[in-house]
């Protein structure tokens, strides 16, 4: 307090009620600490409840910290009290905390610190947000180096005979450097003052470094600058304080850059920066194309000719383009490439595209040697990998074509989970399938990660490649195929039970499932993405976010109120039985007892009204008179309207009913619900058979769901009736009976896709294949609708044998579509009247081929999957007959094999309706 200013630096504060606590004017510079499970605030700006109260603190600049697991960043910031709070500026920079306090500064971050070890070890691990984002480079947080600090440093060979550097390090106002020349030392230079405002504090994050400059470096020199710091306190780094022993944190000799060397000849051609998976995510040019940006690192202002040079994939087939004479790049400059075969728009195009599951660019020279090149595994949708740093090293980045590369943060994969597998195919896949997934909030770089179902003895058994990377909440799919692809997974998975095992790139395990005898054709997953619920899905999804479960919503409407107008009748004969609502009934002359306003909307009497559990709040119809006839019964008519969908939309009908003593209740005519004390034979003058629950178990609503078909069954739009027979127990001295009638509804909500492509895979089939017409014929393939729901087609796919995907269509059941080579020529042929579409891509081989008929994207996952050939039947093999389908409810199965089908019986088939036996 009292106009301190304080500077507090390199520190961790842990599992205390509070770290910092400004008062009376007081002000600190914060930098490099990290906050972790404060109990109350990481900061509080005074004490207004104190007695007698204390003045707010002046403020704050905070830079480079961590504040995690904390239960408030402020405290006393004009919120409690309102008008209370620092009489100065907040900031903060290149932080992680909370984003709502983004705003205070720049650099900011909210994502996990990923501590070594949360609690007792709060280095961060490799892949942590917070490393290197601090000021000047350092790391967030406590763990960074004490004294001054450089950044800055050229690539550790440059033509360049200058260099700017920058000088930091947290707490740090003052600095000497020296030149370090071939590994002599020069002289320490004059002492020098970072540009720091506010009184020797902070108030700027651009004003707490300094700068050197450096020219005249000599060819073939190598240099290397150190550089020491004064603190806040006055004192250098590495120096005794006195004679108390203590010495001040940091190198006496300061802290070292890192060298570099002078060449005159130096130049370099680099790929700088790839996109290999834009995903319709950075718009270039006016596309979404992948791309390739070369970077020219030489002196002087003469371009290069990249005539002749050629770049290349990495793909099994290599692909390759030969740049054209006069392509040129400006030293310093970047120039971008389009891998794609787009050539009506600008720029230079490839004429091939890059695999985002797994390639490699390479540059060659006009006499195919090698000038740089760079091999990837999986990438994220809208990111690019990029070199950074001196040493050019590759690392994931925001795509910044044509400028200097940023660098996108990632985590390290130990919260990876095995997400989706498949290891039982025969129509949906033929290949077994092992689905990734990231549950993080940003990308995770996965190389070196390792996958295996023996983690004993093979480890190591399956390894992601260099530069992969599986961005936030996001799946990558491996395949048990050989193709030598980053995602062909080198092993199949056990059809019966089984072990898959994921661990990280030190062999330490991450993730693991022991699973059981696996079905044919479905996966087994988690749901949701991620979690420990296990589940078998009947369309497995690689690639895809898991099907959630369906979700069975329950709505409740009000037919009837409990204050709803009633028609009460206490009989003193036999009434008409059409009283019950079965049959038009008049009860205007009907309302029986005094009506009392301002209560409940019950029925019935009290005694004892004054009783501690008694009635009286409830009845609306005092029917205290029914003591004097004698009888036991009273009857209700009370009612209700109904439109065409709510009937249709009815699930139950919901009774909600206080009831002392017996009832029974009809829903026009039909009885819908009963206490269990009714007498056998009721009549109007019953007594219940016995009395009610006590007095406040009566006062309460109990549910009586009606589901009888019958009931709904007699449900009818416009006006509809319930009737009570209301029955009071023999000797009793009260009675009530107040209810309300609900209608209930259900349906199905979430994951509207799955439920629709599961219609899908059980519904449509392939009922007839004209592969090989006779002369004068036409190419088409029939399909049917086998189901009992109606099927929109929209999306689905043709993906081998031919190509052919439907736009918005709907196929209702039983009903035929056909999908012709040509159209004209099939209604030439057919006529007009049969339900065809066309053309597709490609022809039905003589020779027999797979036919494969798949989900619409981005499921790929095949409805029906079978190889026809051509000695199955003759007579469909050029001879002018088709392939027919004999029972299109078999198993899907079937339609691989030659028993499945049968020839047409009549020549030229019969598309769009039955084929006759």
């Amino acid at each position: 307090g009292d106009g301190a200013e304080v500077c507090i630096t390199r520190n961790i504060f842990q599992d205390s009620d509070y770290a910092i606590l400004y008062k009376e004017d007081s002000y600190g510079w914060i930098q490099n600490n990290t906050f972790e499970n404060i109990g109350m605030a990481t900061v509080s700006f005074g004490e207004p409840y104190r007695d007698p109260p204390r003045a707010p603190g002046r403020g704050t600049y905070m830079d480079s910290n961590i504040l995690w697991n904390n239960a408030a960043i402020w405290q006393h910031y004009f919120d409690v009290p309102a008008d209370y709070g620092p009489t100065g500026p907040v900031y903060v920079y290149r932080s992680l905390l909370p984003s709502v306090w983004h705003t205070l500064g720049s650099g900011n971050i909210d994502a996990a610190p990923e501590f070594a070890r949360e609690y007792d070890n709060l280095h961060l691990r490799p892949g942590s947000a917070g490393i290197g984002a601090g000021a000047n480079g350092l790391d967030m947080g406590a763990y960074v180096p004490a004294g001054a600090s450089i950044s800055g440093e050229p690539s550790p060979v440059t033509w360049r005979t200058e260099a700017d550097l920058t000088v930091g390090g947290p707490g740090i106002t003052h600095y000497q450097y020296r030149v370090v020349d071939n590994n002599i030392p020069g002289d320490w230079s004059e002492e020098i003052a970072f540009p720091i405002d506010s009184g020797d504090f902070p108030a700027d994050p651009y004003h707490i470094f300094g700068t050197i400059h450096l020219t005249g470096l000599q060819h073939g020199h190598s240099y290397r600058v150190d550089v020491r710091g004064k603190n806040s306190a006055g004192l250098w780094q590495g120096e005794p304080y006195g004679d108390t022993g203590f010495i001040v944190p940091g190198l006496f000799d300061g802290n070292r850059s890192r060298t570099w060397r002078i060449d005159p000849d130096y130049r370099r051609l680099v790929i700088n920066e790839v996109l290999a998976r834009n995903a319709g995510t950075l718009a270039y040019q006016g596309g979404y194309p992948n791309l390739i940006e070369l970077y020219y690192d030489a002196p002087g202002t003469t371009p290069l000719d990249l005539g002749g040079m050629k770049v290349t994939d990495g793909g099994t087939t290599v692909n390759e383009y030969i740049l054209p004479a006069g392509t040129r790049i400006a030293p310093g400059g970047y120039l971008v490439l389009r891998a794609d075969t787009d050539t009506a728009s600008p720029g230079i195009h490839l004429g091939f595209f890059l695999n985002g599951e797994g390639d490699a660019v390479k540059l060659y020279n006009a006499s195919d040697e090698l000038i740089d090149g760079v091999e990837f595994g999986f990438q994220t949708a809208g990111m690019s990998i990029g070199r950074v740093g001196p040493k050019g090293e590759w690392v994931l980045c925001k795509p910044t074509f044509g400028q200097a590369n940023s660098v996108q943060p990632v985590r390290e994969p130990r919260r990876m989970r095995i997400n989706e597998w498949f290891a039982h195919g025969e129509v949906r896949f033929t290949e077994d399938f092992v689905e990734l997934f990231n549950p993080e909030e940003i990308p995770v770089r996965i190389d070196g990660v390792c996958l295996t179902d023996n983690p004993l003895s093979e480890p190591t058994k399956f390894r992601l490649p260099a530069l992969s990377f599986i961005g936030s909440r996001e799946c990558i799919v491996l395949w048990s195929r050989s193709g030598g692809n980053a995602n062909d997974l080198n092993f199949n998975l056990q059809t019966e039970s089984g072990l898959l095992a994921l661990l990280d790139p030190d062999g330490r395990l991450m993730d693991g499932v022991i699973y059981p005898d696996q079905t044919v054709d479905h996966s087994q997953g988690r749901i949701p993405d991620g979690s420990d619920t296990m589940v078998f899905f009947s369309i497995p999804t690689p690639g895809v976010s898991n099907p959630q479960a369906p979700t069975v919503v329950t709505e409740t409407t009000t037919l009837i109120p409990e204050d709803a107008a009633k028609r009460v009748l206490i009989p003193t004969a036999a009434v008409d039985s059409a009283w019950k609502g079965g049959a038009p009934f008049d009860d205007s002359e009907w309302n029986s007892g005094l009506y009392i306003p301002d209560k409940s909307g019950g029925v019935g009497y009290e005694e004892n009204p004054g009783a501690a559990t008694n009635y009286s709040d409830l009845i609306s119809y005092d029917i205290q008179s029914m003591k004097s006839i004698p009888t036991g019964s009273c009857y209700i008519r009370v009612p209700f309207t109904l439109t065409v969908e709510q009937i249709a939309s009815i699930q139950r009908l919901n009774l909600k009913i206080r009831r002392d003593d017996a009832f029974i209740a009809y829903v026009n005519g039909v009885t819908a619900a009963q206490s269990t004390n009714i007498p056998a034979n009721p009549a109007w003058n019953s007594y219940a058979s016995a009395s009610g629950p006590s007095d406040s178990t009566a006062r309460q609503l109990a549910d009586f769901p009606i589901s009888d078909a019958a009931v709904l069954g007699a449900l009818k739009v416009g006006e509809n009736i319930l009737a009570v027979h209301g029955m009071d127990a023999s000797g009793s001295t009260d009675m009530v009976l107040s209810f309300v009638l609900e209608r209930v509804t259900q349906h199905i909500e979430g994951n509207d896709d799955m439920v629709a492509f599961e219609a899908l895979a059980d519904g449509l089939r392939i009922t007839e294949l004209m592969y090989q017409p006779s002369a004068g014929g036409v190419e088409f393939v029939e399909l049917k609708n086998i189901g009992d729901q109606s099927l929109n087609l929209k999306g689905v796919r043709f993906l081998d044998g031919i190509e052919y995907e439907f736009g918005s269509r709907m196929l209702g059941p039983g009903q035929f579509i056909v999908v012709a080579a040509n159209v004209a020529a099939f209604q030439a042929r057919y006529g007009t009247e049969i339900d065809v579409v066309g053309p597709y891509s490609g022809v039905f081989r003589d020779r027999g081929e797979e036919i494969v008929l798949a989900l619409p994207d981005p499921y790929p996952a095949a409805i029906l999957r079978f190889d026809y050939q051509p000695d199955w039947y003759p007579s469909a093999s050029g001879g002018g007959h088709s392939l027919v389908i004999r029972d299109d409810q078999s198993g899907a199965w079937m339609w691989d094999h030659a028993e499945g089908w049968r020839a047409s019986s009549e020549s030229g088939g019969s598309p769009g309706r039955e084929d006759p036996q």
